[in-house]
C-alpha cells in the first residue's frame, strides 16, 4: 500500500477514540480492500460486523470493552445478570464468557420437547405457566457488596413480581 494510506490512518488515530465503523473508514477514503489489508497487517482489529478497533492508536481498550463490542454488534442486546454484576463491581471474578441476551438466540444447540397441557403443568412450578419453559444450569457465584444501590432477586417465579418490586 502507499505511504499516504498509512498517513491517513495515523490521522485517524489522532481523531478517533479507538473504535471506528467501516462506514467511517470508507468516508475517510479507505477502500474495502485497504481495510482488509490493514486488518491483515494488524493495524485494525475487527471486533464485529462493521466495526474495528484501531490497534496502534496508543489507547488500551476500556475495561468493559466486551460490553461495548456486544452493543456494537447488536444495539438491542442486553447484558445478562452474571456479566452485569461483574461490570458493576458486585463480583470479584470475571465470568468465563460475556452473557448477552438478544432477540434471537441460536436455537440450533437447544433440545426442544413439545408437551401436552397436563405434562407441561406438571414440570412447571408456577400456577399460571407462560407456555414456554427451559431447564438450565445456573452457576454458583459469590456476590460481593454493591458499590451502588441495586436489587438482587432470587427465586422469582412470576415475572410480574419483578415489576411489583421495582414499583
Amino acid at each position: 500500500m502507499r505511504n499516504s494510506t498509512y498517513h491517513r490512518l495515523e490521522n485517524l488515530y489522532k481523531k478517533c477514540k479507538g473504535y471506528i465503523s467501516t462506514r467511517e473508514l470508507l468516508d475517510e477514503g479507505f477502500s474495502n480492500r485497504q481495510i482488509a489489508v490493514l486488518a491483515e497487517e494488524k493495524y485494525l482489529e475487527k471486533v464485529c460486523y462493521g466495526y474495528y478497533w484501531l490497534l496502534q492508536c496508543g489507547r488500551k481498550k476500556p475495561a468493559d470493552y466486551k460490553c461495548i463490542e456486544a452493543s456494537l454488534s447488536n444495539p438491542r442486546a442486553v447484558i445478562a445478570m452474571e456479566s452485569a454484576c461483574f461490570y458493576q463491581g458486585m463480583l470479584k471474578e470475571e465470568p468465563p464468557f460475556l452473557a448477552v441476551a438478544t432477540e434471537r438466540a441460536d436455537r440450533s444447540a437447544m433440545k426442544t420437547v413439545t408437551l401436552g397441557c397436563d405434562a407441561f403443568a406438571a414440570v412447571c412450578d408456577v400456577k399460571t405457566p407462560q407456555s414456554v419453559a427451559a431447564e438450565v444450569a445456573l452457576p454458583r457465584v459469590p456476590i460481593v457488596p454493591a458499590k451502588e444501590p441495586c436489587i438482587l432477586l432470587d427465586g422469582v417465579s412470576d415475572p410480574s413480581n419483578v415489576g411489583a418490586v421495582i414499583r
